[in-house]
């Protein structure tokens, strides 16, 4: 599951909404101040941001080397609002187009005017899924029960019939492929190889095959009865509420009775399940309710008082009310008071918090009665509040008081989809630990790099670099492109101890210190190094700004085959910031010539942001694509491609006097 679009609104110059397909090599380009630069600093401001540890959701802008000030200067100046938007969207495996929501505000708690989340949304197209508001330190938890149960289970159950049998058939083809072997103890086990390699080498797709895996084993919860198969629900009417045992006898108690609720669920058990009088004598049910209730386990007394202030006149009346009035809405679920780091961490293993996972941790607990006495609670949200409690405690009852055993309920269902939305979260989490970036200034010329120098980068990059253990394919891969660009044959680090390192270019069997070489090859060498450092670290994106510069224009035109071969040969992904006509051009050969595939390169065309500088009709942000003859889907902005046509033309009007 990969980020497939990043979008962004109110955000510097994006005044509106504005979404950046990624590819394997996604191309921006333009003009000077028109929005390129924006994205690359989004993305590092967002890369420091996800890597937040315990519960945390603060926009931190003095963090990272973007550059962007604080969270004001980073709204769009064009625009009055106050908050400024950043989407994700996914292809998920069975659900298809997943999209997450982050709003930011500016965090009046700091002077430092920092961004904070205010609002944290999954949506399917328009429909909203599930969503987190944080507003004056409570956090509000909501799903959109109806369409999930409506539409999303519905859906679901079809996709598994269709994904279960693909994932049978990879794991036959793997199981016969296994390793039988015996420990040193005595006893055997069978050794599943799915490494890249092995699943090729068996014809199957690695990322189709984890896809599938991940789906079934982390999307769906192990609890759940005969793991990836629904049962038929009538989705006409929630059915989790009317099936349970303990509802059943909750709602035969009428409302001229209930004042004492406890003595009137004693006497309706004993009639319906004698076998209880062997467990509690009245007093001991008493006490034992009690108990629950004092442990906040139970909040009978507290739904008690609402169906008494209710006018329907029984309570399968009241329930039923409940639940149509809590379908109605997203619920906005009230948590009691802001979780506390420490707190936090052993509920989740993931470094950004799962709004999901702590539903189970706050509305059924001690946020029930803070949120009934909310007097900005609407009757909606109430209802919520008080369906989720009435059946916890239904649940609670049926399973502890009756030992019945509750497969098929809601708990069950809303556990899935907190498993399927914490993936999401951590998958982009992931995603943005694997992007790397390398800037416009790369090096500097320097005869020794000195080790302790941290204030620049490639010095500090050297020293990773010698920690590395490269295997031949890397190494292969960077003399191959020295020879391609013809600088050198290899490349050379040697150590000057407890001083730093000295970088050299050997050629025809002689060593040339690279302060003795070109600029071009001072930008262009750590570009190719940073390659294989990305693919032995595990980084799968670059995002490297004007890789082109100092660079003749036949290796401008041949930076595209690099980046295409580290595709092929690593699966790195590249987001590419330049202005060289000769490598877009190149892309275009490529492409016609069928070495790479249409859906293999976007080029994104930026104009600027002030619609009165731009051309009528221009588009301050244009998808690109190129065709399969290699042609452009669209022209370019004024004065990319046409820049040197108009000059030739200026220079004829001259010859001619």
């Amino acid at each position: 599951m990969n980020i497939n679009k990043i979008g962004f609104e109110n955000f510097r110059v994006f005044k509106d909404k504005s979404n950046i397909e990624l590819a394997p090599i996604t191309v921006l380009t333009g003009a000077n101040s028109s929005g390129k630069s924006t994205v690359i600093k989004g993305l590092k401001l967002f890369q420091n941001f996800w890597s937040q540890t315990g519960f945390k959701h603060k926009l931190e802008f003095e963090k990272g080397i973007h550059q962007l000030g604080d969270f004001e200067m980073a709204l769009s100046k064009n625009s009055d609002s106050k908050e400024f938007i950043m989407t994700y969207e996914f292809d998920h495996i069975a659900l298809n187009t997943l999209i997450v929501e982050l709003t930011f505000h500016l965090d009046n708690s700091s002077s430092l005017k920092n961004g904070v989340l205010h609002r944290a949304r999954i949506r399917k197209g328009e429909d909203i899924l599930y969503a987190v508001i944080i507003e004056n330190n409570n956090q509000y938890y909501g799903y959109n029960y109806e369409y999930i149960y409506n539409e999303l289970l519905p859906h679901l159950k079809n996709e598994l019939k269709k994904l279960e049998p693909e994932k049978e058939k990879y794991n036959k083809i793997i199981n016969e492929d296994t390793d039988t072997k015996t420990h040193d103890n005595g006893l055997t086990f069978r050794f599943l190889d799915t490494t890249k390699l092995n699943l090729k080498k068996l014809g199957i797709d690695y990322k189709r095959y984890w896809e599938l895996e991940t789906f079934f084993n982390c999307d769906f919860s192990k609890k759940y009865p005969e793991r990836g198969k629904f049962p038929d629900f009538n989705f006409q009417k929630p059915p989790y509420i009317y099936d349970l045992e303990i509802l059943k006898i909750f709602v035969q108690i009428e409302k001229s009775n209930s004042l004492d609720f406890v003595a009137e669920l004693w006497k309706l058990l004993k009639n319906h399940y004698s076998e209880i009088e062997s467990r509690f004598s009245y007093n001991s049910f008493r006490e034992y309710i009690e108990k629950l209730e004092t442990d906040g386990v139970l909040h009978i007394n507290l739904w008690k008082e609402s169906f008494l202030l209710n006018n329907e006149i029984t309570f399968s009346e009241y329930l039923k009310r409940q639940i149509e009035l809590s379908l109605d809405i997203l619920s906005k679920v009230a948590a009691s008071s802001p979780f506390k780091i420490s707190d936090i961490e052993e509920l989740f293993t993931h470094s950004f918090y799962n709004p999901a996972r702590t539903v189970n941790e706050t509305i059924w607990q001690n946020s029930y009665e803070m949120a009934l006495n909310s007097k900005t609670q609407s009757l909606n949200e109430k209802a919520v509040v008080n369906c989720h409690q009435i059946y916890s405690d239904a649940i609670y009852l049926e399973q502890n008081l009756l030992g019945k055993d509750l497969k098929n309920k809601d708990l069950n269902i809303l556990s899935l989809f907190d498993r399927l939305f914490t993936n999401i979260y951590k998958e982009i989490e992931d995603q943005f630990s694997k992007m790397y970036f390398i800037d416009s200034i790369r090096a500097t010329s320097q005869r020794l790099y000195i080790s302790d120098n941290q204030s620049l980068s490639f010095n500090d990059f050297i020293v990773k670099f010698l920690k590395r253990d490269f295997k031949d394919r890397e190494k292969s891969f960077v003399e191959k492109w020295l020879r391609e660009f013809e600088i050198a044959d290899k490349f050379e680090i040697e150590l000057v101890r407890g001083i730093g390192s000295e970088v050299f270019i050997v050629k025809d069997n002689e060593k040339i210190n690279l302060v003795d070489m070109g600029y071009g090859v001072t930008q262009f060498l750590p570009i190719l190094l940073k390659i294989i450092y990305c693919n032995n670290t595990g980084k799968r994106r670059i995002v490297i700004e004007e890789p082109e510069t100092n660079l003749h224009p036949k290796f401008q035109s041949k930076l595209a085959d690099l980046f295409v071969d580290a595709y092929n040969t690593f699966n790195i992904n590249f987001i590419i910031e330049t202005h060289s006509e000769y490598f877009i051009r190149k892309l275009q050969f490529l492409t016609a010539k069928k070495e790479i595939d249409t859906t293999d390169s976007i080029i994104y065309y930026l104009s600027s942001p002030d619609k009165n500088k731009r051309e009528v009709g221009e588009e301050q942000l244009r998808k690109i694509q190129i065709q399969s003859n290699g042609r452009l889907s669209k022209p370019f902005g004024s004065g990319f491609y046409d820049e040197a046509d108009n000059l030739s033309l200026e220079m004829m009007k001259y010859s001619l006097n």
